[in-house]
């Protein structure tokens, strides 16, 4: 009832907005929330990821109390009309076509679309006992080692975590 008060014209003017959101292990929660934003007769995408531990008052608002909420909470309480109001109270962006899907699907499409081998590019060296060895630059990566990059939890920061995420989807 309030979209226009949520979202800006001018910031969507032109664009077609693509909302990624990756559930994680459990099937509930949010653990990757991607916005990709396609601007109309250019090659261009922009991308912004939101951190999944985003406060969220519209969630205790649908809730009507007053506890803190995270934003990857909206999708398991209030379904896709509560992560859009979210996603587009907190970009200004309009959530013209959202995809959730598991994580776990993430390999299986690697194997299928690109034949179980895909380029990335990993900004910065990955040296981790449970993950293994990654060099900076562009490399070649099968299905199993792209979901462990882009979920791994050993980074440095989110803001790591979540740059990976981005260097996958591109």
């Amino acid at each position: 009832s309030n979209y226009w008060n949520r979202v800006d014209s001018l910031l969507n003017e032109d664009r077609v907005n693509f909302v990624l959101l990756g559930l994680g292990s459990e099937g509930l929660l949010t653990d990757s929330i991607q916005i990709m934003s396609l601007k109309k007769g250019e090659n261009e995408i922009r991308s912004a990821t939101i951190h999944r531990d985003t406060e969220a008052p519209e969630v205790a608002r649908y809730k009507r109390n007053n506890k803190d909420y995270r934003i990857n909470q909206a999708h398991f309480i209030g379904g896709m009309a509560l992560a859009e109001q979210v996603l587009e109270d907190a970009t200004g962006l309009a959530a013209d076509y959202v995809v959730v899907m598991d994580m776990e699907v993430l390999p299986r499409a690697v194997e299928e679309v690109f034949g179980n081998q895909l380029e990335v590019c990993i900004p910065w060296e990955i040296d981790d006992p449970m993950m293994g060895y990654f060099p900076p630059g562009l490399q070649k990566l099968d299905g199993e080692e792209m979901l462990q990059v882009s979920r791994a939890r050993y980074y440095d920061s989110n803001v790591s975590r979540n740059t990976i995420q981005q260097y996958v989807l591109r």
